[in-house]
């Protein structure tokens, strides 16, 4: 019996060995076929970026040109080549925010300690043509704290949060923004809190699906994309990103992320 007992162990190790290097073996093969299945993706969006919004400037180039000339067209026919020319332009759009969701395949961006105000005053640098022709007032609850991030992200995500505030605004409402941050432990959270038209709880799980749109495009433009890439970039930033809001209440976005 005892020496059933002692060669069972060396069994037993050995059996754990090969399950060890069998699941080793599985994990390389995963990584290799990822890897390739990525480089397709590659080749899709160039192609794609090239084979696809080529014609498509053609096309609104072609309308534009069309329309510039007065003489040529008639009510009719002007009306159909705006619509073909805002089509084009819009579908250009598309195309271009799904390049930028393609290419954020990569699990995680390298971070730094990065001075979210200073982000912030960026992009409101950036975007102060767009909110003075909105008349929107953005105020910062300072100063903000150091964030570990990447700073193209943390910039890109701030951009279409604040872009989202001062777009969807209630009729006759100007635009109020407010950001400001809190700790959380050793976390921190970014809010961007407008006052605008608000979402009910049923559709807020939408907001950051790929082409998920929850306004007619009427009324508010937009290729339903942006959200859908600032969670991209949050996560790969080892952050979260979420809303809490009312109908006719306005919005309160929030970014998570690790404190520096």
């Amino acid at each position: 019996m005892r020496e059933l007992v002692k060669t069972a162990g060396p069994r037993a190790r050995d059996t754990e060995r090969r399950r060890k290097a069998e699941l080793e073996r599985r994990v390389v093969e995963q990584g290799a076929r990822l890897q390739a299945a990525q480089r397709e993706i590659d080749v899709l969006c160039h192609a794609i970026a090239h084979d696809l919004r080529s014609p498509l400037r053609t096309i609104a180039s072609g309308a534009q040109i069309l329309l510039e000339d007065r003489g040529r067209l008639g009510d009719d026919a002007r009306e159909w080549t705006t619509r073909i020319a805002a089509a084009a332009n819009r579908m250009d759009s598309l195309v271009l925010g799904l390049l930028d969701y393609a290419g954020l395949a990569e699990p995680e961006a390298k971070l730094h300690t990065v001075d979210a105000g200073a982000v912030v005053r960026d992009v409101l640098a950036r975007m102060a043509p767009a909110i003075a022709q909105a008349r929107a007032k953005v105020v910062v609850d300072g100063p903000l704290p150091t964030v570990r991030a990447h700073v193209r992200s943390l910039d890109q995500a701030i951009a279409t949060l604040l872009s989202n505030a001062v777009k969807f605004a209630r009729d006759g409402v100007a635009p109020r923004v407010r950001i400001r941050a809190e700790r959380r432990g050793r976390a921190v959270r970014l809010w961007v809190d407008d006052n605008g038209i608000g979402i009910a709880p049923e559709h807020q799980h939408r907001l950051f699906g790929v082409f998920e749109r929850l306004q007619r495009r009427e009324r508010f433009d937009g290729t339903g994309i942006g959200l859908a890439v600032a969670k991209r970039l949050v996560e790969r930033m080892g952050g979260a990103i979420g809303v809490k809001s009312e109908p006719g209440r306005g919005s309160s976005f929030f970014l998570d992320l690790t404190g520096a």
